[in-house]
């Protein structure tokens, strides 16, 4: 099912995965991970350190850190 605001569609089969070069392959992964973060999140499954729940780790693709590290040291070497 795909939700858009309040409009749902009906159900439908899942063959084949999303191809990663995929157009709408980063937005789908995005509303995905969102939804599982949120999810976890509220769910406050995990642990507790120092009154923080831990509940999951998420950590952005190598590349995109790659390229931010680049930057940073670029504007502070």
């Amino acid at each position: 099912i795909i939700k858009v605001g309040e409009e749902k569609s009906t159900r439908f089969p899942i063959t084949e995965g999303v191809k990663q070069e995929g157009i709408l392959s980063p937005y789908l992964f995005n509303i995905f991970i969102d939804q599982t973060l949120s999810l976890c999140t509220d769910l406050k499954v995990g642990t507790t350190i120092d009154e923080i729940n831990l509940s999951i780790l998420a950590y952005c693709d190598e590349i995109r850190e790659s390229e931010v590290n680049s930057d940073y040291e670029k504007t502070h070497y």
